[in-house]
């Protein structure tokens, strides 16, 4: 607990920082660095700053506390850094909040990653209050002085090794809804209907398909409540993900009996392997069978296209107990390498392709320009 401080927020955490711009657009996507909470003797304190995708949020030494009218009395409690990225709130975001059993009446506050966030995700409230959290959850789009600040100790980030520590697992394990008393069901959570810019693999329609013919049941996540989502996660016997920030959730729900595979769209992220170490719990199977990559300039492995191996998968997921399902699927994959070797250095739509290919997956490579073969991977 720290009397009088300021947290420090919004544009007042660009003071001192060299821009190369000052235009709306650019100041809007730019990290809020020099935010966090500054004690009242202008000694930053290691608790009030915050590490959020790969940056650390902090004041500087000797930074002045920033004018401001917004006053809040009484005892708060630093949440740390949040964004809209579903994928970082979840592992980035929730290790702050085990201090609501402090001060239950305390309002828990928040500090945006950038300018342009400007109000909390409602999946965070939806996930504080599944975990029994009534404290006001408020973000912090200004400077504040706050009459006594409560720091707890930043338990479950992505960053860190461990990425959530013993004490987040006891916490997760008394917080989170209960489960029902036994497994059953198989579940495939899918990214096919998150639009064509986002993130996914081609021929994803086709894998769901067979698998729906194997008695699971196709779920999209985004179109679901927090609640749904812990519900589905928690109770299905087999899961299979698309690789992305649904398996995140479903790692806060995961039960001892559960079998998990992610289906890779990306090299496998050290911390992504990391974070379900951290969380002693169910270590789901991670599926690399992508042969070419497809992608806009200037963006990352985030939104890239991956093209699978879609047979050498249904193989590896029957050889794993996933299914029992001898069927033919996809596209030999001869023919994808020879596809995607002769492809042109740019891409132009429509995207000459020499086989049959469903409809979302021609759009999906509509919207991407560039493309290039994978090395052979390799499966555990």
């Amino acid at each position: 607990m720290i009397e009088a401080p300021v947290l420090v927020a919004g544009r007042d955490a660009l003071a001192g920082l060299d821009l190369k711009r000052t235009d709306e657009a650019y100041l809007s996507r730019l990290p809020l660095r020099r935010s966090g909470a500054l004690p009242a003797d202008g000694k930053p304190h290691p608790l009030g700053n915050s590490v959020y995708r790969n940056r650390k949020f902090a004041v500087a030494e000797g930074q002045p506390p920033p004018d401001t009218n917004l006053r809040l009395e009484g005892t708060c409690i630093f949440g740390g850094v949040v964004s809209q990225h579903f994928g970082h709130v979840l592992t980035q975001s929730l290790g702050r909040l085990w201090a609501h059993d402090l001060a239950p009446e305390a309002p828990i506050l928040f500090l945006p990653e950038t300018l342009g966030v400007t109000a909390l995700p409602g999946y965070l409230v939806d996930l504080a209050r599944s975990f029994g959290i009534e404290n006001e959850l408020r973000l912090l789009d200004r400077s504040a002085a706050v009459s006594r600040l409560l720091l707890p100790q930043d338990i479950c980030n992505l960053a860190y090794r461990p990425s959530a520590t013993p004490y987040f697992r006891d916490w997760l394990a008394r917080s989170r809804p209960t489960a029902g008393p036994e497994l059953s069901g198989r579940l495939y959570v899918s990214r096919s209907r998150l639009g064509l810019q986002a993130g996914q693999y081609l021929q994803e329609t086709v894998l769901e398909t067979a698998l729906a013919s194997n008695g699971y049941t196709v779920f999209h996540p985004q179109e679901h409540s927090i609640a749904a989502q812990f519900a589905a996660y928690s109770t299905a016997s087999h899961l299979i993900f698309a690789d992305g920030s649904a398996a995140h959730m479903w790692s806060l729900a995961a039960r001892e009996g559960q079998t998990a595979a992610v289906i890779l769209r990306r090299p496998r992220d050290r911390q992504f392997a990391r974070w379900f170490r951290s969380l002693d719990s169910v270590k789901p199977h991670y599926l690399d069978f992508a042969i070419a990559d497809f992608w806009r300039r200037g963006e990352g492995p985030g939104r890239s296209v991956a093209l699978l191996d879609l047979q050498a998968l249904w193989d590896q997921l029957r050889g794993l107990g996933f299914h029992g399902d001898a069927r033919q699927i996809g596209i030999d994959r001869s023919r994808l390498e020879a596809w995607v070797t002769g492809l042109p250095p740019r891409m132009k739509p429509p995207v000459a392709v020499p086989f049959d290919l469903d409809d979302l997956s021609r759009d999906i490579l509509s919207q991407r320009r560039f493309s290039a073969l994978r090395p052979s991977p390799e499966n555990p």
